[in-house]
């Protein structure tokens, strides 16, 4: 809904210059669809849709967090999320830093637990980076020195001492 100034229209309830342009459909007596443009006030716009939103809070949260649930399940909104969010940090470097440092300062918690929860998921899963940080303690070695036979080897081994841990 665009807002345009109008200054030949004044409104009567504020006395803006200030309208919201809409697209109205009705049906004509003949039975087809008709589209009009109204034009309604800034202001009164604004008052009718913050009323709107206190009656009806929870129906607007539900009809939220479906479409957001939907979202989030949606692989191709993904993919397009995350291709257009690339391109904004490539294009917007200190922007990008500056918004990750802030949001890691605000949020201590959240991260904190976030890496709890990924710290979790990969020891239950032997994923590669764990595996690579069990190799590394307590040796000089890099994570590009450690070819990927060596992780499985390791992985493997992992497997069997739990698997012996379990049957006592």
């Amino acid at each position: 809904m665009p807002t345009i100034d109008i200054p030949d229209k004044i409104c009567s309830h504020c006395g803006g210059i200030r309208w919201i342009t809409k697209k109205q459909k009705y049906v004509r007596k003949n039975g087809s669809i008709g589209e009009s443009i109204a034009m309604i006030c800034n202001v009164i716009q604004n008052d009718y849709e913050k009323k709107y939103n206190a009656k009806n809070s929870d129906k607007r949260k539900l009809v939220y967090k479906k479409y957001h649930n939907k979202l989030k399940d949606d692989l191709e909104y993904k993919e397009k999320n995350k291709k257009r969010s690339k391109l904004w940090r490539a294009s917007h470097p200190e922007k990008s830093k500056q918004s990750s440092v802030l949001f890691r300062l605000n949020n201590e918690i959240k991260i904190k637990k976030w890496k709890k929860e990924y710290n979790n998921k990969s020891t239950t899963e032997l994923n590669d980076y764990y595996v690579k940080k069990l190799i590394k303690q307590d040796t000089i070695l890099n994570s590009k020195d450690i070819p990927q036979k060596l992780i499985e080897l390791k992985r493997k081994q992992l497997l069997l001492t739990r698997k012996s841990k379990q049957n006592g």
